[in-house]
């Protein structure tokens, strides 16, 4: 039910019940890290090794979907300063941040869910991505059938005060006052959160 999906808080429930439903629990390993793919006579041989128990394994399938998802591997936001204790790869709720100001750095459905939100929880919302504004539209223009993409695009549209949206920018480094220097092309900036 795509209505499972609008719901943030549901989505880990609904995302493990789909193996379920279709009998596949049994097939499915986490906590595990694929080391090695090669051909074999049955189409593929995977080596990954267990990350509870660090024994390796080998498994042989004739296809192979390497479908392991945005979140594989954590992104670093590779900056000076990333690790202060306000810095956080985290979002759950906007109560978590206490402050007025918050700053978002992304770009894909998590970004624009925690964008949305804080937004509507009354925070200046400065939204950093280094991805283009022609790839992030279509995204937004894609997706209007859930509810806060269609409210981000409202406060798009509605050019809301209190989100500033910045394409083509990285984050250079972040100082423990809160300064945030970031970059797009040749121009330097920087924004206080």
């Amino acid at each position: 039910d795509v209505n499972d999906l609008i719901i943030k808080h549901n989505l880990v429930d609904y995302y493990q019940s789909v193996p379920e439903r279709f009998g596949q629990t049994d097939h499915i390993r986490t906590q595990t890290d694929v080391t090695r793919i090669e051909p074999h006579a049955l189409g593929f041989k995977i080596t990954a090794e267990d990350l509870r128990t660090n024994d390796t394994r080998e498994f042989t399938s004739e296809y192979l979907v390497y479908a392991a998802g945005q979140r594989c591997i954590l992104r670093d936001l590779g900056a000076p300063g990333a690790d202060l204790p306000f810095v956080t790869n985290r979002y759950d709720k906007p109560e978590d941040f206490p402050e007025d100001r918050v700053m978002v750095v992304g770009g894909g459905r998590s970004a624009d869910w925690a964008a949305t939100e804080l937004h509507d929880a009354g925070k200046h919302v400065t939204y950093t991505q280094r991805q283009p504004e022609s790839k992030h539209v279509p995204l937004i223009r894609d997706s209007l059938y859930l509810p806060y993409y269609a409210r981000l695009a409202q406060i798009m549209e509605d050019r809301s005060p209190r989100i500033d949206v910045h394409y083509d920018t990285s984050v250079e480094r972040i100082e423990e006052d809160g300064t945030v220097h970031l970059s797009c092309g040749a121009v330097t900036s920087k924004v206080n959160v």
